[in-house]
């Protein structure tokens, strides 16, 4: 079977329109997607684009350190209250003159300073 192959000769007109088209498409597609509402990016310049991402990565250091901050706020929190825990609990053994709960208290006190560096 052999396959035989049609060639269409083009006017020059129409090639060069075709070809004015072909450049034209992204442009005309990014129109009509826009003026659908499929998409709602507005065209920026070059400084505009390097502006706004560099407010971008100021927006995202400012939420890395308040995150680190609300971290630390609540380790302290939580070492703040596991300290008065134990503190509480080996006062009670010290009254009551448990050894053994005493030392065993006193040992988790000093790894929970070590932990957290205090």
């Amino acid at each position: 079977m052999a396959i035989i192959q049609k060639t269409f000769i083009i006017p020059f007109y129409f090639s060069k329109f075709l070809n004015n088209l072909i450049d034209r498409l992204p442009k005309i597609l990014y129109n009509i997607k826009k003026a659908s509402g499929v998409i709602s990016v507005r065209e920026q310049s070059y400084t505009e684009f390097m502006k706004s991402g560099a407010m971008n990565r100021k927006k995202l250091k400012e939420a890395y350190v308040l995150n680190l901050y609300i971290d630390m706020i609540l380790s302290e929190a939580l070492l703040k209250s596991e300290k008065e825990k134990l503190t509480k609990r080996i006062d009670k053994a010290i009254d009551e003159q448990d050894k053994k709960t005493f030392l065993q208290l006193s040992t988790k006190y000093k790894e929970l300073n070590k932990k957290f560096g205090t």
